[in-house]
């Protein structure tokens, strides 16, 4: 089941936007991205991990130990 957390309109190519969004759920936001970061953390959730899924638009990824992995919509 996938859970919506928050929605963003970022733009750019997936792996930047995915290397972003990586490094802001793992409480080492980019400039601008702390609001992100403080909001992930206030919610409860942990650090993203292996396993995770990320969707941008359409498109979906898992998080693997090294990069992401192009995913079809998990059910």
């Amino acid at each position: 089941m996938l859970e919506r957390v928050f929605a963003r309109d970022t733009g750019g190519p997936d792996d930047v936007v995915l290397g972003r969004i990586f490094d802001a759920l793992n409480d080492h936001p980019e400039p601008g991205d702390e609001h992100l970061t403080a909001r992930w953390y206030g919610g409860g959730h942990r650090s993203l991990s292996v396993g995770d899924v990320v969707a941008l638009g359409p498109r979906h990824y898992a998080c693997a130990a090294i990069g992401w992995e192009p995913i079809t919509r998990p059910d």
